[in-house]
């Protein structure tokens, strides 16, 4: 990594931003807490017309000031302000309705399921209300953005149609149903004497704890991924204002991974709660305004005792009824009913957290995903002021009541309070920003900021040019990327000295079509700001300039990233060479 002490100098000062117009100044304002409120009346049906002074606004039992309020009656079609040519960026401004954005998740769907559910999907793309902006993604062991906002029935139906069966590494390892080992055992315990019988029990019982626990490693290994997956989501939708209706349709996935008392005679062998990372995934979708709708599509439950074993009948579960000496359930449809309670469980509780709804048990996943859509179009938009008190992973209640009889509300129901920087610094190179530098990975939009695309005003020196050694012996052209950073969305902290002090990393990477890496460079800018200039850097933002060679012909792309090494946060920005060529602008 090549590290810069001259990152400051690149820097345009207030004035002179103020001055130039071409690309204009992102957002800055002042931290507020947003609160989307569904109201409907004991039949579910939306209530309109409330005003401000019906609502009241409690955080940890203090009232709040009401700053700004909005109505969404759900009859107006989103429309989103492109930025103007030669300029990219990861901030989205969205206008009028809400944004929806249907996740497919692979990673918790069951192979013999997808197909159904991709019919289903095709259904209620075809139905959906015109001019509703709705983006889709897939997630298995990471992210991907199958297709990117739009309005377009069509496009939405080809992207559906272009799902085929996705097999999740974590399938075959955590696939319940008959053990041969266990199996053969059984059959030996039948017709064996009463001394053989209780060895065979013992090897049973040991069988038993090293295959749950074998489990217990996997299921972890993948409530991780799932977190991890909607994570990602979630940064990338950071980037666009307003309310998001997150539908993921998804088996869903246990956060308490336990012992099975059943098979396991330790207390605490392989128990675990993902606590700590469910609570920053909540924090995660309710801060960027995602109200989560988790849609089960496995439908109706079928315990594996009714479903047709290889031989072409129903499991005897009277053979390990007598095994276990229970006439209750076998222990794979103990399992079964166990782990649907947990995955359906916490999608509630994401749901609940949100704002969103869970829809589960149900063979309509077309109506589901229709019911979905609709409760999150109607709504009403209330910001307040935090109170500046709150202490660091603090959970704060929010409590919001409504004037009028019988009336029910669904919002998030607080946040945890993120406090301070540490003051630790992260490295670039984390598994968090080496999958969004990926050439086809969804941008991320924790640091907002914007791309222009211009020609260089005076030759540059070749080894300041990010992929010089790479094209020189092809025809290639020289572009300047001056990039514009939204301030107010990088950390600082004071020092003793009286100044305020971060540490931004700017990494810039040149694939070719298939993505793989031909040419990058990482600067990293540690920044000490007296109290002027951090003023006029939270006014107008905050430039870096960098030069890039691309072929004057072919595909491929560039992809920028600012890190905010206090907070680990970061935006990413992915321009087509194709669009570099054709929208630069003269110097």
């Amino acid at each position: 990594m090549r590290f810069v002490a001259l990152f400051a100098c690149l820097i345009v000062p207030a004035a002179a931003l103020a001055q130039n117009n071409a690309v204009p100044t992102l957002r800055t304002d002042v931290r507020l807490t947003t609160v989307d409120v569904i109201v409907t009346d004991k039949k579910g049906t939306p209530v309109r017309g409330l005003k401000a002074d019906d609502f009241s606004v409690l955080e940890n039992k203090q009232p709040q000031t009401i700053r700004n309020f909005e109505e969404h009656l759900g009859n107006t079609p989103t429309v989103y302000d492109p930025p103007p040519p030669g300029v990219f960026t990861n901030a989205t401004v969205a206008r009028g309705g809400v944004s929806n954005v249907i996740l497919i998740d692979f990673l918790n769907t069951p192979p013999t399921d997808q197909r159904y559910l991709r019919d289903q999907l095709v259904k209620f793309l075809a139905s959906e209300k015109p001019g509703t902006q709705t983006a889709i993604f897939t997630m298995n062991s990471s992210v991907h953005l199958l297709q990117d906002f739009t309005s377009d029935p069509n496009l939405l139906k080809l992207a559906a149609l272009r799902l085929g069966t996705r097999f999740s590494s974590y399938t075959q390892l955590l696939q319940r149903g008959p053990d041969s080992r266990m199996q053969s055992l059984e059959t030996l315990y039948e017709g064996s004497n009463s001394t053989v019988q209780q060895q065979i029990s013992a090897l049973m019982q040991s069988l038993a704890e090293y295959t749950a626990l074998e489990q217990m490693q996997f299921q972890r290994l993948k409530s991780l991924d799932t977190m991890s997956c909607l994570h990602d989501v979630a940064r990338y939708l950071s980037g666009v204002n307003g309310r998001k209706n997150l539908v993921w349709i998804s088996g869903g996935f246990p956060i308490y991974i336990m012992k099975d008392p059943e098979t396991t005679t330790s207390p605490f062998q392989g128990t675990e709660v993902l606590d700590h990372e469910m609570r920053d995934l909540q924090n995660a979708l309710a801060s960027n305004q995602i109200a989560l709708y988790p849609v089960d599509p496995r439908g109706l439950p079928v315990p594996p005792s009714a479903l047709p074993s290889e031989g072409g009948s129903t499991g005897d579960l009277g053979a390990q009824q007598r095994m276990n000496a229970s006439s209750a359930f076998s222990p794979q449809d103990k399992g079964y009913y166990n782990d649907q309670h947990q995955e359906h469980s916490i999608m509630e509780e994401l749901a609940d957290a949100t704002g969103g709804r869970a829809y589960f048990n149900t063979n309509d996943i077309s109506g589901a995903l229709s019911e979905a859509s609709a409760d999150g179009s109607q709504f009403y938009t209330l910001t307040y002021t935090p109170p500046a008190s709150a202490k660091s992973g603090q959970f704060r209640d929010i409590d919001v009541t409504v004037k009028g009889k019988n009336l029910r509300l669904r919002y998030r129901k607080g946040y945890y309070s993120l406090g301070p920087s540490k003051n630790e610094l992260t490295p670039l190179n984390t598994k968090k920003t080496s999958f969004n530098m990926q050439a086809m990975a969804p941008q991320s939009s924790e640091v907002l900021f914007q791309v222009e695309v211009s020609k260089p005003a005076s030759e540059t020196v070749k080894a300041q040019i990010i992929g010089a050694p790479v094209f020189e012996a092809l025809p290639h052209g020289t572009y300047q990327l001056n990039t514009l950073v939204d301030f107010s969305t990088l950390q600082f902290s004071p020092d003793a000295d009286g100044k305020m002090h971060g540490v931004v990393d700017v990494a810039t990477v040149i694939y070719d079509k298939n993505g793989k890496v031909l040419d990058s460079r990482n600067d990293r800018a540690t920044l000490a700001l007296d109290a002027t200039r951090y003023q006029a850097m939270m006014k107008s933002g905050m430039r870096y300039h960098q030069t890039v060679a691309i072929p004057d012909k072919g595909d491929g792309y560039v992809r920028v990233a600012i890190h905010d090494a206090m907070t680990d946060k970061l935006g990413t920005v992915q321009m087509a060479m194709d669009a570099i060529r054709t929208s630069a602008k003269p110097h």
